[in-house]
């Protein structure tokens, strides 16, 4: 798939990787939630809603031709800790699930590899991502880090408890081909690289307009409160 640009500044790129994962994340799974509905930036990079209430919250994170397996200590870990902290009740045990998806391998042996979905170790990781915080370490994560060891105890668990960590997710350029096996079957023979990018076409379009909605919403909301 030629659609994401090796010269592209990498912001850009995580944009397109976010909407394009989205439409997978609506292909793999939506048959299995009926009366939910998919959104982009409204409730955190990609969300899962029914009824108006968050079921699932994702962030998702792209690293072009990376080799650098995803530790405890990576920045992405942190950054997206204190968005969850911060939009994501983090002691709330029916609050929405928080997924990472990161096209990383977690380290083996780190909290990441202990809050993915096949191999959970909830205790484990937990442990560890409190001595990490703990540690001095990186300027740029130590506020979150010191904001996550305030948390009570209790409030840590329920947090840990609905996190899960998607690894190893494709890159941008293996996106379409994710695409393609959940569709597989509805490919019209002969024509697949027509249907595919009408469909990219179409989704562009209808993720320009959800983060379009999501300005609006999030424009709204300040204007409540100012």
């Amino acid at each position: 798939m030629d659609r994401g640009s090796h010269s592209a500044a990498p912001n850009a790129i995580g944009y397109q990787y976010q909407t394009w994962w989205a439409l997978v994340e609506l292909l793999r799974s939506g048959n299995d939630r009926p009366d939910a509905a998919i959104s982009l930036e409204l409730y955190d990079d990609i969300g899962w809603e029914q009824s108006g209430t968050p079921t699932e919250l994702l962030q998702t994170k792209h690293h072009e031709n990376s080799q650098r397996t995803l530790t405890d200590r990576a920045t992405d870990v942190w950054k997206t800790i204190q968005v969850w902290m911060d939009e994501g009740s983090p002691g709330d045990t029916d609050g929405p699930s928080l997924t990472l998806v990161t096209t990383q391998e977690a380290s083996a042996g780190s909290a990441m590899a202990a809050l993915r979905i096949a191999s959970r170790d909830e205790a484990v990781a937990l442990t560890l991502l409190k001595e990490v915080a703990g540690e001095e370490g990186a300027e740029a994560t130590r506020k979150t880090r010191k904001q996550f060891l305030a948390l009570s105890p209790a409030t840590q668990k329920t947090f840990i408890r609905r996190i899960r960590v998607v690894d190893r997710s494709p890159h941008i350029e293996d996106v379409d081909s994710a695409a393609r096996a959940c569709l597989n079957w509805a490919l019209p023979s002969g024509h697949e690289d027509v249907f595919m990018s009408m469909l990219w076409q179409w989704w562009d379009t209808q993720a320009l307009a959800q983060c379009h909605l999501a300005c609006c919403d999030q424009a709204a909301r300040w204007s409540d409160v100012a």
